[in-house]
């Protein structure tokens, strides 16, 4: 699976949040996360999710979604799950737009594909999980998984079985 444009960048991040989100399940803001993960997982898997749709989840006018419930988050493990939460929902609303043929990207998207975006993410999740192996396993599985073949449970079992690899090696 290649990683670099922008569907693979949604799975691959959307993949990794798998292992993270119910972290936030006591969370009074955890249906956020849970509808925001939903939505991107629609969209990758061929349903009818404008992106739109996607972008209103990671925020929308009236406050509400992924980055509001961040925004709100005072433990520091939390935060780290909404953040690597929001990257993944903001790179799929990221291809979810390219696809869809837009000539600019909405204002809050501009910066979303940059280093410092990943950096974030990468430092997020690994305060969670500090198994630094993990990232090597979960790229080799899904490299063996045909794009055509991405759904969500199968990037999930692949995040789950790199997870083990990784802690076993």
């Amino acid at each position: 699976m290649e990683y670099q444009n922008a569907d693979g960048k949604a799975v691959f991040y959307l993949g990794l949040c798998e292992l993270i989100e119910m972290r936030l399940s006591a969370s009074a803001d955890y249906n956020y996360a849970v509808e925001a993960l939903n939505g991107c997982w629609n969209w990758v898997e061929g349903k009818n999710v404008p992106a739109k749709v996607l972008l209103d989840l990671f925020h929308d006018d009236d406050d509400y979604g992924v980055e509001a419930s961040m925004g709100v988050e005072q433990e520091k493990s939390l935060w780290d799950t909404w953040a690597c939460i929001a990257v993944g929902v903001v790179l799929t609303s990221v291809a979810a737009y390219k696809r869809e043929g837009v000539s600019y990207l909405p204002a809050n998207l501009e910066a979303a594909d940059s280093p410092q975006t990943h950096d974030q993410f990468r430092g997020c999740f690994f305060s969670l999980i500090p198994v630094p192996s993990l990232i090597e396993h979960y790229q080799m599985l899904l490299d063996a998984l045909p794009f055509n073949q991405v759904t969500r449970s199968r990037v999930r079992d692949c995040a789950f079985l790199a997870l083990h690899q990784a802690t076993v090696a």
